[in-house]
C-alpha cells in the first residue's frame, strides 16, 4: 500500500542555520500533524498530511489535494509569521510506501529466497541507516544484532487469502483499463 503525502515548498529566510525542525501540531479536529520545516537553503518544505487514496496506475494522475494544501497553509500560518509572509513555490503530492499497521516491513520474505525493507512512509531517509545496518546483519549473519526486527517481520501482514501480485498486473506490453 502507498499513501499520498501532501506538501508545500515555500521561499523564505534561512532559520539560523537549522537544516530541519520536526514538530507535532494538533489541529482543531484532533488530528496531529508532524511537519518538517526549515532547510539550510532558505526554502521551507512543509509536509504532514497523508490519506489512504489508492495509488493510481499513471503517475501523471498524482495531484495535490486542495483540502490538504489548505490545511498545510493554515498550519504554516499557525506555526510561523515568516511562513505566513513567504510565497508558495510548489504544491506537490507523492506516494510513500506504507503498511496497514504503520510499521515498515523488514526481513526475509516468506516463500522466496530474498529480503525486503520497505514501508517506512515519510521516515525512509531518516531510518535508512538503521534499516541498512539491520539488513546487512540479517543477510550476512542470519540475524540483526542492532535492532529487534520482530515487530517488522513481513509475516505479520499475512492475510487469510494470499493472492500473487502477478494476477493483478496486465500482460507485458498491454495497457491496463
Amino acid at each position: 500500500m502507498s499513501v499520498p503525502s501532501r506538501r508545500l515548498l515555500r521561499s523564505g529566510r534561512t532559520f539560523d542555520g537549522q537544516d530541519a525542525l520536526f514538530l507535532e501540531v494538533e489541529e482543531a479536529s484532533g488530528s496531529v500533524l508532524t511537519p518538517e520545516v526549515p532547510r539550510a537553503d532558505g526554502t521551507t518544505y512543509v509536509c504532514a498530511i497523508s490519506s489512504k487514496t489508492p495509488l493510481p496506475v499513471d503517475p501523471g494522475e498524482v495531484e495535490p489535494d486542495e483540502g490538504a494544501i489548505d490545511r498545510l497553509l493554515d498550519l504554516c500560518r499557525r506555526i510561523s509569521p515568516a511562513l505566513t509572509s513567504s510565497r508558495v513555490l510548489a504544491s506537490q503530492a507523492c506516494f510513500r510506501p506504507t503498511t496497514r499497521d504503520g510499521l515498515p516491513i523488514i526481513g526475509a520474505v516468506p516463500g522466496v529466497s530474498g529480503y525486503v525493507a520497505t514501508g517506512h512512509s515519510v521516515w525512509g531517509i531518516l531510518n535508512a541507516p538503521a534499516t541498512v545496518e539491520a539488513m546487512a546483519d540479517l543477510i550476512l549473519d542470519g540475524a540483526a544484532r542492532s535492532v529487534d526486527l520482530c515487530p517488522f517481520d513481513p509475516r505479520r501482514l499475512r492475510s487469510a487469502r494470499q493472492v500473487p501480485i502477478r494476477r493483478h498486473l496486465p500482460p507485458h506490453g498491454t495497457a491496463s483499463t
